[in-house]
């Protein structure tokens, strides 16, 4: 998709131009070469922008915790601890530790997916603990928002906030995508919730 005239049309001349293979391993490279020469080319058609260049005020950084309900927390302690943990008539269960570092994320974010008797598994509403702090840290906000999180349940809550608060919502997920042609923040959206797989990087917000 470049311009031939840059790096020319042969990945093999373009190889033997700009690096050195590894004698030992046949189609790695043991390093580079050539690199300013590399450098001029690149940016001859391409740029950066620093975060000097763009004018953003200052970070900040607060971390607010959230207390899960008495009984989520039960539910969370129980299955951190046996791998196992019963919600009425649904179950939890976490084959090794990853499923079960999967799981407790998955409670603690408010809901996760529970089997029946029958082994049908069910997303079940666990916890609205964070779902009330979203909705007292959005309530008032005056500037779009973004709220960046990982699960696809966790989307459907902040959307479910939102329409309490009669907000109107966006999303940015691997189901959907609210964004401009040129990827940008949506006209008109006040909270846009992102799902991290999808828009941790590339898009302009």
């Amino acid at each position: 998709f470049l311009d031939p005239k840059l790096f020319g049309h042969s990945w093999t001349a373009f190889l033997q131009r700009f690096t050195i293979p590894d004698p030992y391993v046949p189609g790695k490279i043991a390093r580079y070469k050539n690199m300013d020469e590399f450098h001029e080319i690149l940016y001859s058609f391409c740029y950066h922008v620093t975060e000097d260049a763009v004018k953003l005020p200052p970070r900040v950084h607060e971390n607010i915790p959230v207390i899960l309900e008495p009984a989520a927390r039960r539910f969370y302690n129980t299955a951190k601890r046996e791998f196992f943990a019963r919600l009425n008539d649904k179950t939890l269960d976490a084959a090794n530790a990853g499923v079960l570092a999967l799981r407790l994320h998955q409670i603690a974010s408010g809901r996760a997916p529970l089997k029946d008797d029958d082994g049908k598994s069910e997303m079940i509403t666990i916890s609205h603990a964070k779902q009330k702090m979203l909705g007292e840290l959005i309530e008032d906000a005056a500037e779009p928002t973004v709220v960046f999180v990982r699960f696809r349940a966790d989307l459907d809550q902040v959307a479910e906030v939102c329409h309490k608060l009669g907000k109107v919502y966006g999303e940015v997920s691997g189901r959907h995508s609210d964004l401009t042609l040129d990827d940008k923040y949506p006209p008109g959206v006040d909270v846009l919730a992102v799902q991290v797989q999808a828009g941790s990087e590339a898009i302009d917000l």
